[in-house]
């Protein structure tokens, strides 16, 4: 093999790793743009789902969960057992 012929055969190389590198990236995007869409379209159902319960168009689904409190009501629970205990503890 002489000097040109190996010199082509890198080009070639280079030239066949270029093409998949652009197909790649073609579906790389092509992937991103439906994600995009698929996210739009969710944000665009649950803005309506939002907007029909705030105007009271369907009554939302009661859930027999049981909800925790606040993280203010348990701040505020926190607070007041360290105080009780604080003072407490000067009482003695």
């Amino acid at each position: 093999m002489s000097v040109s012929d190996a010199a082509k055969a890198r080009a070639e190389a280079a030239f066949k790793r270029k093409e998949e590198q652009a197909r790649d990236g073609a579906n790389a995007w092509a992937e991103y743009e439906a994600k995009s869409r698929a996210i739009a379209e969710n944000m665009e159902r649950l803005r309506g789902l939002r907007l029909a319960k705030e105007a009271g168009g369907t009554p939302h689904p009661q859930s027999n969960t049981v909800q925790s409190p606040s993280p203010e009501t348990e701040w505020n629970q926190r607070s007041r057992t360290k105080h009780r205990t604080r003072s407490t503890k000067r009482a003695r």
